[in-house]
């Protein structure tokens, strides 16, 4: 860089600069009083200036607007755009919206000083500061020298004017806590959207200076989500993935009456810690409690485990059929998953030798005695 300063007679002037490795620079000027400027000479490695700017100022998981201005030296053909780096949420150019071919944007044919506009909205990171991406732009010139420059385009995020603080997502309701860190009044409102983009829960609360709002978010069912957060002119989004854990691998039982039946189920447990979950079955027409069946047992981070819950049915059960609440809940004992398990009984006979024989067993023997009983006849 350097600077330079000059005395002009007013009016219309030209300017040119010349560098050795850059292209050189022609504009003119109307000159009516002290000016300055302020230019970037484009090396000759580059076929395109390039500059940029964010339309308004970016917040931490918001979505942020770079309005990036292509001036090409030359006329530039075959023009295509990569960035890396940034979760794009949608580009147009000069008014159109563009889409990604094989990771690239086709911007096609760009004539030389006319300048084209690129308005990209980005996802922003979590964290504030300085951030930045990458945009790779090729295009060949008129005599076919194919050129590729590689941009930086960096940005700076804000931080909140407010602290979010979100709870261990599950199934029912769920707390999300908003304090304000600005120190001026406001309206704070949050709205939750299923994965289609469909509102299916919102609320609104006046914050104070440096107070704090509490929401209560009921979640019914898994899913994805985002959930909308707005305060003081600012929006931040939240991702909720909301999965369903558990896996009920036996959904029908046979028992008999007196003999131990038991139920598998498979358990994911998607963090990084160890979980602790409870398991339990409960039909009151056979006097099948939660408390005397209930198990608890952990899971590994990742893992992906199969777990059996036994229990004896009565003797006195009365009916061939039977449902059975089947629930699983985590280590504070909130609801994760519900379903209902058949249990069919087994009728059974007892012999004097001692024991029950189900009908089944009497059936086959049956069977095999006639068939002894005809091979002493056919001797």
């Amino acid at each position: 860089g350097g600077y330079f300063k000059t005395q002009l007679v007013g009016g219309d002037q030209t300017l040119k600069i010349t560098r050795d490795g850059y292209w050189d620079y022609t504009t003119t000027l109307n000159i009516q009083n002290d000016t300055t400027l302020h230019i970037d000479l484009v090396p000759t490695t580059k076929i395109i200036g390039l500059t940029y700017n964010l339309t308004e100022k970016a917040y931490s998981d918001s979505v942020a607007t770079m309005d990036i201005k292509l001036n090409p030296i030359v006329d530039a053909y075959g023009t295509t755009l990569k960035l890396s780096g940034v979760d794009i949420v949608s580009i147009s150019y000069n008014g159109n919206k563009l889409e990604a071919v094989n990771g690239k944007y086709i911007l096609g044919d760009l004539s030389k000083r006319v300048q084209t506009e690129l308005l990209i909205k980005f996802k922003t990171p979590s964290s504030f500061g300085e951030k930045s991406f990458t945009a790779d732009i090729e295009a060949n010139d008129v005599e076919g020298n194919a050129y590729s420059q590689n941009e930086i385009i960096e940005y700076n995020v804000e931080e909140l004017p407010f602290l979010v603080e979100l709870p261990a997502w599950k199934l029912g309701d769920n707390t999300v806590r908003i304090t304000d860190t600005s120190g001026t009044s406001y309206g704070v409102s949050l709205v939750l959207y299923d994965k289609d983009g469909n509102e299916v829960w919102s609320d609104s609360q006046s914050m104070l200076e440096y107070g704090e709002c509490e929401f209560t978010i009921p979640i019914t069912s898994p899913g994805d989500y985002v959930l909308e957060i707005s305060g003081a002119g600012v929006k931040t989004y939240k991702e909720i993935r909301l999965i369903v854990p558990v896996s009920l691998i036996t959904k029908t039982v046979n028992a008999g009456k007196g003999e131990i039946a038991t139920i598998k189920f498979s358990i994911m447990n998607p963090s990084n810690s160890v979980k602790y979950y409870y398991a339990a079955l409960d039909c009151d027409l056979i006097n099948l409690s939660a408390n005397k069946t209930l198990k608890q047992f952990a899971v590994s981070p990742n893992e992906n485990k199969t777990v059996e819950i036994a229990f004896k049915v009565p003797n006195d059960a009365q009916y061939d059929s039977y449902s059975l609440n089947f629930n699983v809940y985590g280590d504070t004992k909130e609801l994760l998953y519900s379903n209902m398990v058949v249990l069919d009984t087994v009728e059974s006979l007892t012999f004097g030798v001692g024991g029950d024989i189900p009908l089944w067993a009497l059936a086959v023997a049956g069977v095999l005695a006639v068939c002894a009983v005809g091979a002493i006849i056919l001797r």
